[in-house]
């Protein structure tokens, strides 16, 4: 502490000059970084003191703010003995964090990183209503300004129309894969004020087609998704989205042209040089016959192992359309009775988890629950799966009925816990998505 005040004051004594508050700045933000946060609030408090005009201070307090609401903690062990951290937050501190940064906004409304630096904070904590309107709020004070942003320093930011949108594309991708109404809501409403001053920028027409996908609007989707790849058809990403809207609106041989279009392009990823194989080769194999086994345990698993987390959460969940319409044009022959059998999603603090129910099994080893669980670019499937046997003490025998969980793998399942069955899946989501049974 003593060296603290040293530094104050070594600090205090400077003329009040760009070289002052840089370093103000620099002590701020080492303490900060070093979890000092006490002996933050002193710097800050002289900071303000000597330079109350500064545009850095509305910046410097939410980040002090932010940083004391984070709390992270570790969670229980999974199977393998091994703990993640987990992360939760303070709801006045992040509420003072708030309330400092849409102060700075509003002294310095064309500081293009205060509205970035509020979005993201509320994109992490799952705000998707206030990042939606931080967006929004964004592009219209960045019209009005005629989107002449300036960041740290009162530096301008060069191009900053191509900025903006490149900035726009990791939130509108961020929306979408969080698959909540209040993320599509907001990535809708953020979509339709971008176009009004960007509606020929393909990142923009693609983005308006991720949205319409969310509310279930293919043809709407494959609009968007035809122009933008008009405007860049060098882009596999638009190509793997029009393929996948023409398969949603039935013109199939299309959506197979489009799949082997991508498999001879360059520079597409793994991800999506898979997801197209698979599909082109599924929509034009001869039809087999699908039992439910089969479908719980290899057709259902196969499709959380080749569809990415992020960008197949609407697909995965859709039961009818997977059962009535997906599996046979992908060329299977569903031998089986599909009533009672629902998907949906289950948010578990942020982690979007795909959660399917099964008819309590008459027969032994089928399911009553699956669960797909996000874990880097694939899903982890969990089960529940029915069982009994006879178990005996002495002259008495004792008929067990109990269900199994399994982590069904590509090379094989693994059993390793005996539960009552919950009475609702997302119960069981939760339990398989913090580690409680694993």
């Amino acid at each position: 502490m003593k060296r603290l005040f040293l530094i104050i004051s070594l600090l205090s004594v400077i003329p009040i000059c760009s070289t002052a508050q840089i370093q103000y700045e620099h002590v701020f933000y080492s303490l900060v970084d070093s979890k000092k946060h006490k002996d933050a609030e002193h710097v800050l408090r002289t900071w303000e003191k000597y330079s109350p005009q500064d545009p850095e201070l509305p910046v410097a307090r939410f980040r002090l703010h932010v940083e004391k609401a984070r709390k992270v903690s570790l969670s229980r062990p999974d199977r393998y003995g091994k703990r993640k951290a987990e992360q939760s937050w303070n709801k006045k501190e992040l509420a003072k964090a708030m309330d400092a940064i849409d102060c700075g906004i509003a002294a310095y409304p064309a500081r293009f990183d205060f509205y970035v630096m509020k979005a993201e904070n509320q994109m992490t904590t799952a705000d998707y209503t206030g990042a939606g309107n931080t967006l929004t709020s964004m592009l219209s004070t960045g019209r009005d300004i005629s989107y002449q942003w300036r960041i740290a320093r009162s530096a301008q930011v060069s191009d900053s129309i191509n900025a903006t949108i490149s900035t726009l594309e990791p939130f509108i991708r961020n929306l979408f894969d969080a698959h909540t109404p209040e993320s599509i809501d907001a990535l809708e409403k953020v979509v339709t004020e971008a176009r009004k001053d960007f509606p020929d920028d393909s990142r923009i027409i693609h983005a308006a087609g991720k949205a319409a996908l969310a509310e279930n609007k293919p043809g709407i989707a494959l609009r968007c998704f035809d122009t933008a790849n008009r405007l860049d058809s060098g882009n596999p990403e638009y190509i793997i989205d029009m393929a996948y809207a023409c398969f949603l609106t039935n013109q199939d041989s299309l959506a197979v042209d489009y799949y082997r279009k991508v498999l001879k392009m360059n520079g597409t990823t793994n991800e999506q040089r898979n997801r197209a194989y698979y599909m082109s080769r599924m929509m034009t194999e001869a039809p087999r016959e699908l039992t439910l086994k089969q479908f719980e345990f290899t057709a259902l698993p196969w499709l959380a192992w080749n569809f990415a987390p992020g960008s197949s959460e609407l697909f995965l969940s859709n039961a009818e359309f997977i059962l009535n319409k997906y599996l046979k044009k992908m060329g299977y022959d569903v031998c089986f009775d599909t009533e009672g059998i629902t998907a949906e999603l289950v948010n578990v603090d942020g982690m979007v988890c795909v959660a399917w129910t099964f008819p309590i099994p008459k027969e032994l080893g089928l399911l009553g629950y699956l669960v797909m669980v996000p874990n880097g670019p694939k899903y982890d499937v969990f089960a529940l799966a029915r069982f009994d046997r006879d178990r005996t003490f002495g002259e008495n025998t004792q008929h067990l009925d109990y269900w199994e969980v399994y982590h069904i793998q590509e090379n094989g399942m693994t059993a390793y816990a005996r539960i009552p069955r919950p009475q609702r899946v997302a119960t069981f989501a939760r339990q398989i998505a913090t580690g409680v049974l694993r």
